[in-house]
């Protein structure tokens, strides 16, 4: 089954990790790179795990005990990683009772929600699913399409985003617009160039001028 793809704010959410393992360090990471805040609940807790902890980061908590049905009460999402397939699946409809998201790791079945493999530069990402056919699948295609984005892009994107309202505000059409940030990221994709902001109000002055013509 092909999932639906849309990328989600998990800024300050409050997310549950069940599970001690590498796996949960794994999604543990991955959670905390986008900046939610994590509890971790485990009767046991991999170093890597511990090491995160001991390093203050922000956000994470450890408990070290065996789960209970109110650790999902109020989550934005849950990981269930035990590694015991009754066990996750259990904690899954605990969840999905709630309306919370859940995945449930190698229990396709049971999970609202999966992880892509993901490429990510600043606010750049990019997600690849193969529906939980193939996670190496997905990791392969992942380092296949990273070598075809061009350098510096994100760093484009930043300076696009940043611009955004002069842009708007200069060129009012939005089909010029749009005409417009395509010239600009081909122009740097072929000339090798990261943009700056007044390399593109010098485009703008070019665009604007070509269409006065």
């Amino acid at each position: 089954m092909a999932y639906f793809p849309f990328m989600i704010d998990i800024q300050d959410k409050d997310c549950l990790v069940v599970g001690g393992g590498k796996i949960a360090y794994r999604k543990i990471l991955s959670l905390i790179e986008y900046g939610a805040n994590v509890t971790v609940v485990a009767t046991s807790i991999c170093d890597d795990i511990v090491k995160l902890s001991l390093d203050n980061l922000k956000g994470l908590g450890l408990y070290e005990r065996e789960y209970a049905d109110k650790d999902v009460d109020g989550r934005f999402l849950v990981i269930a990683a035990t590694g015991i397939e009754e066990l996750d699946r259990y904690i899954s409809d605990r969840c999905k009772l709630q309306g919370i998201l859940v995945n449930a790791v190698d229990v396709t079945d049971a999970c609202s929600f999966i992880f892509p493999a993901i490429i990510k530069k600043n606010d750049l990402v990019i997600s690849i699913s193969t529906g939980g056919n193939s996670p190496a699948g997905a990791a392969y295609l992942r380092k296949k399409i990273e070598k075809a984005v061009p350098r510096g892009y994100e760093l484009n994107l930043s300076v696009l985003g940043e611009c955004r309202e002069i842009v708007m505000d200069r060129i009012d059409n939005m089909s010029d617009r749009k005409d417009f940030y395509y010239q600009v990221l081909q122009y740097c994709d072929n000339n090798n160039f990261v943009l700056t902001k007044e390399m593109l109000m010098e485009h703008i002055d070019k665009f604007l001028k070509k269409k006065e013509k």
